[in-house]
């Protein structure tokens, strides 16, 4: 039996970083239903392995049981859809960093929430709340566009970056 849990573990640990978020919760719960189905594991103990709740595991049965293999498959999720797309962030994302608002023919050189919705409301005709807007810079694949990363050699020859 250790060497079943041991196995499990090792499954658990070894998922391809490069896969995607959907690709690999996929990945999971056909690696749960695969270990009490093929190969015996009670349900408790892989439960435990994977770090997923018992009633968890017995909804992916009754999906597997239901549909097979493809009824583990991660379906449409509902909620609101995006207003910008991956290539419509990136384009928002290389306009802070490579560019400042006057390459834009705007009166200042430096980036405000105001200054970045007109910019997105003229160039990509999506309207955006400051709110969403201050969401969207905030979020972890954004981080590098901080709103004053173009400013910090403009601060540095001032004399203001405390940075350092």
């Amino acid at each position: 039996m250790a060497t079943n849990i041991n196995r499990c573990i090792s499954i658990g640990i070894l998922y391809n970083m490069r896969m995607s978020r959907i690709e690999m919760r996929n990945q999971k719960r056909r690696d749960v239903v695969e270990a009490i189905v093929n190969r015996k594991e009670p349900i408790h103990v892989v439960a435990r392995v994977f770090n997923v709740p018992q009633r968890t595991v017995f909804e992916w049965l009754s999906w597997f049981r239901a549909e097979g293999w493809d009824g583990l498959n991660e379906k449409q999720r509902s909620g609101r859809p995006r207003k910008l797309s991956g290539a419509q962030i990136q384009w928002v994302y290389d306009a802070i960093t490579l560019g400042n608002p006057q390459h834009f023919n705007f009166e200042f050189c430096l980036w405000t929430l105001k200054v970045l919705r007109e910019l997105i409301r003229s160039r990509l005709k999506v309207e955006l709340s400051t709110s969403s807007l201050s969401r969207l810079l905030r979020n972890p694949q954004c981080q590098a566009t901080s709103l004053s990363c173009p400013l910090i050699p403009y601060l540095k020859s001032l004399g203001g970056d405390r940075s350092e």
